[in-house]
């Protein structure tokens, strides 16, 4: 657990599974991250570790200093056991490229971890544009909006684009609560970050599901490039333990920034094709189930595909695919605006939407995973805000390497949604950019 403030006394926790009686301590460890702007400014970073709890158990929790005052009360969820059947279906709230202006899905992101509609955070990369700025001040302003949020969800993340200024160094001291299982940064990742826990890539099975998150930036920055070749090796090695381990956690899932399947523009022919080029193959080679991304600033889902090519899905359904599903959800909201779709939709994407959001996964059980893309743009109808606007069930009742069996293939034409109220009965006027396009 980690939190930032202006004391330099001894951080602590206190926490227990009621709110009214937290028995248990945890004493943390205080370090300074001057960052590396004009007025080199300072920040006190707290982390304790909780320790001893029991797994998919709510637990109750204050953060505060040894004899000084302490926050209000908050909870969160324990992970599960790797591969032990939870209670109730693991639900993760997942977004991408949100900034401290502009950030349309906040409202809603932070409703639905107040009422309690999901467990865990899946970030992939850009928060807060940028947090340097401002000599750090801007990461601040980010983490200050998102406590809410925060405070009641565990997240795991990896950094984007946005997060390089001097060599990812905020990202790389502000986001120290990953799970990170990769040991120390190397000395090639360069002497400013070189000895910190590495989150730029690391992986964690959370109940059912194994995610494995990467950096994207490491084909495309000077400074993560020196890395680039140990990461990948790493994930190799990484995705052929998590097939190995399908009895007990069946589930596959990769996130990473930038897209390796897009449809909205140039960033869809040379960047990722630089990414698939090096990693398609290894999703292919051990059954990867879903890949998530942000970076390009639309919601777009594709079905199942490999080499460019469709594979299997329809409409809302992909059922027993013979490669991984693809989804791009980079809509949060920043000062940026909106990315359009400036090209026809090939058959490989289900839908598409230019709108303002966030996503929602639901790990049900070991076949059935479901996704919903939530509206939250206030250039549409207000009482639209929040709405679902695209679903998929995912079925893989026969998880591993796609070269080994064959898709159920659907024969007939593969559907594409033609406007939003066709699929959600959403019917009042206004709405603008809410589609996918047919030709």
């Amino acid at each position: 657990m980690g939190w930032v403030d202006t004391t330099n006394q001894v951080p602590t926790v206190q926490y227990g599974v009621h709110p009214t009686s937290l028995l248990n301590i945890s004493v943390g460890k205080s370090t300074t991250f001057t960052d590396p702007g004009t007025a080199k400014r300072k920040v006190t970073m707290h982390l304790a570790v909780l320790s001893k709890l029991m797994p998919f158990t709510r637990y109750y929790y204050k953060i505060g200093t040894q004899g000084g005052g302490y926050s209000d009360t908050y909870s969160f969820m324990s992970p599960p056991v790797a591969g032990t059947p939870t209670t109730e279906p693991l639900s993760f709230i997942v977004f991408g490229d949100m900034g401290v202006d502009n950030p349309q899905s906040l409202p809603g992101i932070i409703a639905d971890a107040q009422a309690g509609k999901h467990h865990y955070g899946v970030g992939v990369g850009d928060f807060a544009y940028d947090m340097q700025e401002e000599n750090g001040k801007r990461a601040d302003d980010y983490f200050n909006n998102n406590q809410p949020l925060h405070a009641l969800t565990p997240f795991i993340v990896c950094p984007g684009n946005h997060e390089n200024a001097y060599n990812f160094q905020q990202y790389t001291f502000r986001w120290n609560t990953n799970p990170v299982n990769t040991g120390l940064l190397p000395a090639n990742a360069g002497s400013e970050v070189a000895g910190q826990p590495n989150n730029w890539w690391f992986s964690r099975d959370i109940g059912n599901v194994h995610f494995t998150a990467i950096s994207t930036e490491t084909w495309f920055y000077s400074q993560q490039k020196h890395v680039k070749d140990d990461m990948v090796k790493w994930l190799a090695n990484d995705l052929k333990k998590a097939n190995a381990n399908r009895k007990q956690v069946p589930w596959i899932v990769v996130f990473g920034h930038r897209s390796m399947y897009c449809s909205c523009d140039g960033d869809c022919d040379g960047a990722a094709t630089t990414v698939k080029k090096d990693i398609e193959k290894l999703f292919y080679d051990n059954g990867v189930d879903l890949f998530i991304n942000g970076h390009e600033h639309n919601y777009e889902r594709l079905y199942a595909v490999h080499d460019e090519k469709y594979v299997s899905g329809n409409g809302n359904l992909v059922k027993n695919p013979a490669a991984p599903v693809y989804i791009v959800t980079g809509d949060a909201g920043n000062r940026e605006g909106h990315e359009k779709f400036s090209r026809a939709q090939p058959k490989w994407s289900a839908f598409r939407s230019n709108t303002f959001g966030y996503s929602r996964l639901t790990v049900h059980n070991d076949t059935h995973l479901y996704w919903e893309q939530i509206m939250t743009d206030n250039g549409q109808p207000k009482a639209d805000y929040g709405k679902v606007i695209d679903t998929m069930w995912l079925i893989q009742q026969h998880h591993g390497p796609y070269a080994q069996k064959e898709s159920q293939i659907y024969s007939g034409t593969v559907s594409h949604v033609t406007h939003l109220s066709k699929l959600t009965g959403l019917d009042g006027p206004g709405h603008k950019n809410v589609y996918a396009e047919r030709v």
